[in-house]
């Protein structure tokens, strides 16, 4: 009797151990197929990141583009300005390619901040500095800055950053005319204006230390 209940439990043990080695690999190949999609996600994910660092590159590059095709539009209406003919063709030429030029810097502008935000200010929380260091930087560049001021484009009293992308080098007497108004800025300079706000608003948002 002892023999035969002896004989079943081994018969049992062995039984509940194939059971155990059978669930171990079910468990095993469960594991292994996440494993493997865990990695097909992943390799998916790096190739979205790496599309979206392209579309971020491009869109930095055609940013620049803009803000030169602006800022050569700016000079020319400015020209046409101050040749106090408001009728004549050359000024309708100018003040029309500036605003096409404004609205696809606008435009541009704004799908950067969308689509780069995060990343694209990560950069701009490291190459914040200050108007005296930027001033140091430019004389180091050979730059003469005798008589000009590192303007603030949006002022800092306004929330503006301390960023070369907010400053503009400009002359000491007209800076101080200027002081911080902001209207009067951007009719001197609307480039220059517009663009330190948008970069301000982006640092403002992503270099906060509650972030």
């Amino acid at each position: 009797m002892h023999r035969g209940m002896n004989g079943t439990a081994a018969v049992f043990a062995v039984v509940l151990a194939g059971c155990s080695s059978a669930s171990g690999q079910a468990r095993l190949s469960q594991l292994e197929t996440q494993a493997q999609e865990d990695d097909e996600i992943i390799v998916g994910l790096s190739e979205r990141v790496a599309a979206f660092e392209r579309t971020v590159d491009e869109l930095v590059d055609l940013y620049q583009q803009a803000s030169d095709t602006l800022e050569a539009a700016e000079h020319k209406y400015e020209l046409a300005r101050r040749s106090g003919d408001a009728s004549s063709q050359a000024f309708q030429r100018a003040a029309s390619d500036y605003e096409v030029a404004s609205r696809r810097w606008r435009l541009v502008t704004i799908t950067l901040l969308a689509a780069a935000n995060w990343d694209y200010a990560g950069h701009l929380c490291h190459t914040r500095m200050t108007t005296a260091a930027y001033r140091k930087k430019l004389r180091k560049e050979g730059i003469d800055l005798d008589g000009l001021d590192a303007d603030h484009g949006l002022p800092k009293s306004r929330g503006g950053a301390d960023h070369p992308l907010n400053y503009r080098m400009i002359d000491s007497s007209l800076n101080r005319s200027l002081g911080n108004d902001v209207m009067r800025k951007l009719m001197e300079h609307p480039l220059h204006i517009l663009r330190g706000t948008a970069v301000s608003a982006l640092m403002r948002l992503r270099c906060s230390p509650r972030l």
